[in-house]
């Protein structure tokens, strides 16, 4: 899933339309056009114009819907992707912004964030593979199996482009998941310290 998103990175910086037009030969027409909206540009330089690119609505494509979702711990602690993500975050402080235009250097400032979200996808997993919060038969039974069976419905539709936005409903399905698996965390360290107490105060 982010091999494809990196793919399409290496696209838009492979796309030199913009500069192949303004390297190509003008008519006398496009040269009169382009003079009237350089003159309109200068008109309205004194005006002041407040653009906060943060404050926009931005729609990501369906294939990081589906790995952030089923990622929430790791998207938290890295803000992968995001457009303006925090400064105490390792995008903030790998990447400083996304609006920045796209460049070589940049692209491998990105794939340095990448492998770090990776790093802590492998952490993240390898955690809740070897500390089920909960025994159960069933895969629904647990929030870790639960979650990994979602991920992977989910990238398997992200992969069929005819149907690939309903790869964010079992995304969602996973991210609500999540939120299970942190309650019950929550719910196991206050039980565990509630009877760790009693048992110190019964020993005293």
């Amino acid at each position: 899933m982010m091999l494809l998103l990196e793919h399409r990175m290496a696209e838009e910086i492979g796309d030199s339309q913009i500069s192949s037009f303004l390297s190509a030969p003008q008519s006398p027409s496009g040269r009169l056009e382009i003079a009237s909206n350089l003159r309109l540009v200068r008109v309205q330089e004194d005006q002041a114009v407040e653009f906060n690119p943060c404050g926009m609505w931005v729609s990501y494509p369906t294939q990081m819907d589906v790995v952030v979702f089923g990622n929430i711990p790791a998207e938290f602690l890295t803000q992968w992707r995001m457009e303006c993500p925090p400064s105490w975050s390792i995008e903030g402080r790998i990447v400083e912004s996304r609006w920045l235009p796209m460049t070589h250097a940049g692209l491998v400032l990105r794939r340095r964030a990448d492998l770090a979200f990776l790093a802590l996808i492998a952490a993240e997993w390898l955690l809740i593979g070897a500390f089920p919060l909960r025994q159960s038969v069933r895969f629904y039974g647990e929030p870790g199996s639960f979650i990994t069976a979602c991920s992977l419905l989910g990238s398997a539709l992200a992969l069929i482009r005819p149907i690939d936005g309903l790869a964010r409903l079992p995304a969602l399905c996973a991210a609500f998941a999540w939120l299970w698996w942190l309650g019950l965390l929550i719910w196991i360290v206050l039980r565990f310290s509630t009877r760790s107490l009693l048992k110190f105060r019964r020993a005293r």
